[in-house]
C-alpha cells in the first residue's frame, strides 16, 4: 500500500509539473483514498482545487492535516551589529 501511495504521489506531482493538473489531481486524490498523510502533496492538491475554484475540495484535503500555529514575531527585532566596510590600503 505504501509503495502505491508513493507512486500514485510522484505520478500526480508530474502530472502538476507537466501542466496536466486534472490528471495529477485525480492520482493524489487516489493515493489520499490509500492512506496518503504527507502535508506537501495534500498542499499541492489543494492548491489545484482552489485554482479551479473548488474551494469546497480544497478544504476537504486540508482539514486531516494538522493546524500549525502561526509563527511569533518579535515586535522590535534585535539590532544587527553596523557592517563596516574593509579598511582602504
Amino acid at each position: 500500500r505504501a509503495q502505491a501511495v508513493t507512486a500514485l504521489v510522484a505520478t500526480g506531482l508530474h502530472a502538476i509539473d507537466r501542466h496536466r493538473g486534472d490528471e495529477g489531481m485525480r492520482l493524489l486524490a487516489g493515493a489520499m483514498t490509500l492512506g496518503l498523510d504527507d502535508p506537501e502533496p495534500m498542499l499541492r492538491l489543494a492548491q489545484e482545487l482552489a485554482d479551479r475554484q473548488r474551494p469546497t475540495d480544497a478544504a476537504a484535503v486540508l482539514d486531516p492535516l494538522p493546524a500549525v500555529p502561526a509563527p511569533v514575531h518579535d515586535a522590535d527585532p534585535p539590532h544587527l551589529p553596523a557592517q563596516r566596510a574593509p579598511p582602504d590600503r
